[in-house]
């Protein structure tokens, strides 16, 4: 092996160390705000069954779990659906097997 072919290996494996470090730290960040958003369903649902409770005679706790599930499952369901639908995320997969085969 030449001197330029194990700088380039050298550079690959570099590369991927980074991609993987990143890809790890995205996936936590992801955890976060899933997190976050659940919080705030949480907080919102509390907030919006208060007000509604005494106004529909119904009990506030039953009302605030269905509203903090809408809270949370309907936007969740809207980007679900729409990242479906764009294909934004196959158009990427396969961008990249399309590199690696190519080298």
């Amino acid at each position: 092996m030449n001197q330029t072919s194990r700088n380039d290996q050298e550079d690959v494996r570099v590369t991927q160390e980074v991609a993987a470090r990143a890809i790890r730290r995205l996936n936590l960040l992801e955890w976060v705000i899933m997190g976050g958003a659940g919080l705030i369903a949480v907080f919102g649902g509390a907030l919006v069954s208060w007000l509604i409770a005494a106004q529909l005679k119904v009990s506030f706790r039953s009302t605030w779990i269905v509203v903090s599930i809408l809270l949370f499952a309907v936007p969740g369901l809207v980007v679900i659906l729409r990242a479906g639908r764009d294909g934004s995320k196959s158009t990427v997969i396969s961008k990249l097997k399309i590199k690696e085969k190519d080298g």
